[in-house]
C-alpha cells in the first residue's frame, strides 16, 4: 500500500469489518502503522451499490437505488471522518380524530365511505370533517356544461382559440 506522500507500507491481515448500524466492508486490510481507520470509495461504491456525494463541509453515501442514507462523513483535520446514522421509527402514533386521519389517507374519501371502516374512534360529524378539508369541499364542486358551438374549422389553424 502506497501513502500520497511516496512512503510504502505492508497490510498485515485481511478481513471482515462491520460498521454502525451493520455496514459490513469485506477485504479490508490492517495495516499497523496506520493510527486511524481509511476507507476505499471505489470498494465502498462497488460492494455495497451506493453512490457518494461530497460537500464542502460532509460526504453522504446512499443506496443507489433507493437513495437511502447508508453513512455520512464530516470534514475535520483534512479528510471525511466516518459517521453512524442513526434510524428513527414511529410505531404508534396516537391521532385525536382517526376519523379525519382515515378521511386523508384514503384520498379524501367521501365522509359514508370512512364511517365504512371498522374501529374507528372519531367522534367526529360530517359537518365537521367538510370544515376541516378544504379538499373536501373543493373535490366536491361542479361546473356548467359548455354549449355546442356554431363555429367550426374548415381548415387547419382556421379556428384558433385563446386566453389574453
Amino acid at each position: 500500500m502506497g501513502f500520497p506522500d511516496g512512503e510504502r507500507v505492508l497490510a498485515c491481515k485481511q478481513g471482515t469489518m462491520t460498521l454502525e448500524e451493520g455496514l459490513e466492508l469485506k477485504n479490508v486490510l490492517h495495516v499497523p502503522k496506520l493510527k486511524c481507520n481509511l476507507l476505499s470509495l471505489p470498494q465502498l461504491t462497488d460492494e455495497e451499490n451506493c453512490v457518494v456525494t461530497f460537500t464542502d463541509k460532509m460526504c453522504i453515501m446512499q443506496d443507489r437505488t433507493s437513495r437511502t442514507l447508508i453513512g455520512a462523513g464530516e470534514w475535520k483535520d483534512e479528510l471525511y471522518w466516518y459517521r453512524g446514522v442513526r434510524k428513527a421509527q414511529a410505531c404508534h402514533v396516537k391521532m385525536e380524530n382517526q376519523l379525519k386521519l382515515w378521511h386523508q389517507r384514503l384520498g379524501h374519501a367521501s365522509f359514508k365511505i370512512v364511517e365504512m371502516l371498522p374501529d374507528i374512534s372519531g367522534k367526529c360529524t360530517r359537518d365537521e370533517l367538510n370544515k376541516v378539508c378544504e379538499i373536501f369541499e373543493k373535490s366536491k364542486q361542479t361546473r356548467d356544461k359548455f354549449f355546442l358551438s356554431d363555429h367550426q374549422a374548415l381548415n387547419v389553424f382556421y379556428l384558433i382559440h385563446c386566453d389574453l
